[in-house]
């Protein structure tokens, strides 16, 4: 449990003070090693936020501790995380349902061939890897996949792979231009798919 206290003595030459819990109005042992984020040297009359356990001299002793002002910034970006991500999966939801719903209806009434469904099995699942591999490059600095091959595979029916790796994985779900490239491909390449079923 996370408790919110205010910091009554502070002895900064030895880095250590202590605080008052709001909720108990126990004292706890306040130490700057135990700081989980060090933005600043704490002063007498911080708020903070932090847990609370039981030290070796039986005293209460503060963990993970963090600026009030800090943490509850903090939380407002996950917040707004948190809706941006929920935005972009309702739209990728709403994009990719109905394709894949479309393609089944046109199996089933046999306007397109098994082989078609297979295509776009296989190209998703490539580009599905293929972002997978440019994660795991990035994250041990080794050789990245460029962004126009993954826009390729986009254009060419594996958007709906990119959009589950992108939600999946949270790779490339933030970079904004990004994102506009890869709804521009997957847009170009629904275009062609109509005119294909048009013209067949």
């Amino acid at each position: 449990m996370r408790y919110k206290g205010k910091l009554t003595t502070w002895k900064d030459d030895q880095g250590f003070g202590f605080a008052t819990t709001h909720e108990t109005s126990e004292r706890v042992f306040v130490h700057i090693k135990n700081f989980s984020y060090k933005t600043r040297r704490p002063v007498d009359g911080d708020e903070l936020i932090y847990n609370v356990v039981q030290g070796t001299k039986k005293n209460l002793q503060a963990t993970n501790i963090q600026f009030l002002h800090d943490y509850e910034r903090q939380r407002l970006r996950d917040q707004r995380h948190q809706q941006q991500e929920g935005g972009k999966s309702l739209l990728s939801k709403i994009a990719a349902y109905p394709f894949i719903l479309t393609l089944l209806v046109l199996f089933l009434t046999g306007q397109i061939s098994v082989w078609v469904l297979v295509y776009y099995a296989v190209i998703n699942l490539i580009t599905f890897f293929a972002y997978w591999q440019d994660k795991q490059s990035a994250q041990n600095n080794k050789r990245r996949t460029p962004e126009q091959t993954l826009h390729n595979l986009s254009l060419f029916g594996g958007w709906i792979g990119a959009l589950v790796a992108q939600l999946s994985l949270r790779h490339k779900s933030q970079k904004q231009e990004f994102r506009k490239k890869f709804w521009l491909t997957t847009v170009i390449h629904i275009i062609f798919f109509g005119i294909y079923l048009i013209m067949k």
